[in-house]
């Protein structure tokens, strides 16, 4: 009886150890496997981390792709009214010295002949009514068409100042279109508020985009550029303040130097946008 108890505790223990060994084993197994999967889901750490050497810049000899900045234009259509031509500087600026003097616009625009404009309009029509004014005045009129139809300027690529530079024409277009209409709209009807109706977007846009370039660096090459562009967006702002002055006054001195304004940034704008087109 004694020996059959001893081989019979013997073989427990036996027992005990082997379920030991197996958990120990099913342990093992079980955290290697839960471990590939992790890594099978998740992916290997050292994979999905970037290295030191990686960079989403282009490789050695690659392009990256930088948009240009353009300015497309509608092709803008106005008509002048001109009073004289000369050889002569002088005496183009003394007849528009005699014009404003007598309160009428004038502005001189350079040239092989030195033209002396007294006005600018939306449509022919007005244009030539303002015409027959001047001639019951006196002066030799003559009604030409004032038009820009130039192609689309690239202002260049990978500099924030060219799409400032890009609003800037965008704002200066859309004043001269809406001042063009006014005009057109007060020589009809004679009322001075009919100039400003339409001036309150504009000005918000000019006076926004004039402080935006005063505080940009213009890139290389554009340096007089930049001090031209900031110079008509003054012009604009001057010009505003005095069709707003006209309209609240209608004093005709007043209106003489609004629409001379107007002119003079009519050819400014022309000749610095022609210039950008000519460098492209």
């Amino acid at each position: 009886m004694d020996r059959r108890k001893r081989r019979g505790d013997g073989s427990g223990y036996t027992l005990v150890l082997g379920f030991i060994v197996l958990g120990i084993l099913a342990v093992i197994v079980g955290y290697g496997f839960g471990n590939y999967m992790i890594r099978a889901v998740m992916g290997d750490v050292a994979d999905t981390e970037p290295s030191e050497d990686s960079s989403t810049e282009p490789a050695a000899g690659g392009t990256a792709q930088v948009e240009e900045v353009m300015v497309n234009l509608p092709v803008l259509t106005l008509y002048r009214v001109q009073v004289g031509a000369f050889s002569s500087v002088e005496n183009a600026q003394n007849l528009a010295l005699e014009l404003r003097n007598r309160s009428l616009p004038a502005h001189v625009v350079g040239g092989d002949l030195h033209r002396v404009e007294a006005g600018l309009y939306a449509t022919k029509e007005v244009a030539v009514e303002v015409a027959a004014d001047l001639e019951s005045r006196g002066y030799p009129v003559y009604v030409g068409k004032w038009e820009l139809n130039s192609p689309p300027v690239v202002l260049g690529a990978g500099d924030p100042y060219y799409n400032l530079a890009q609003k800037a024409f965008a704002a200066l277009t859309a004043l001269m279109m809406e001042q063009g209409m006014a005009w057109d709209a007060y020589a009809k009807q004679k009322d001075g508020q009919v100039l400003v109706e339409g001036l309150e977007r504009v000005e918000e846009d000019i006076r926004a985009v004039h402080k935006d370039l005063q505080e940009a660096t213009p890139p290389a090459g554009w340096q007089d550029l930049h001090v031209r562009l900031l110079d008509m967006l003054s012009l604009a702002i001057t010009n505003i303040y005095e069709v707003k002055a006209f309209a609240n006054s209608g004093d005709a001195s007043t209106y003489a130097q609004a629409m001379s304004y107007f002119m003079q940034l009519t050819d400014e704008y022309r000749l610095l946008y022609n210039e950008l087109a000519g460098r492209t």
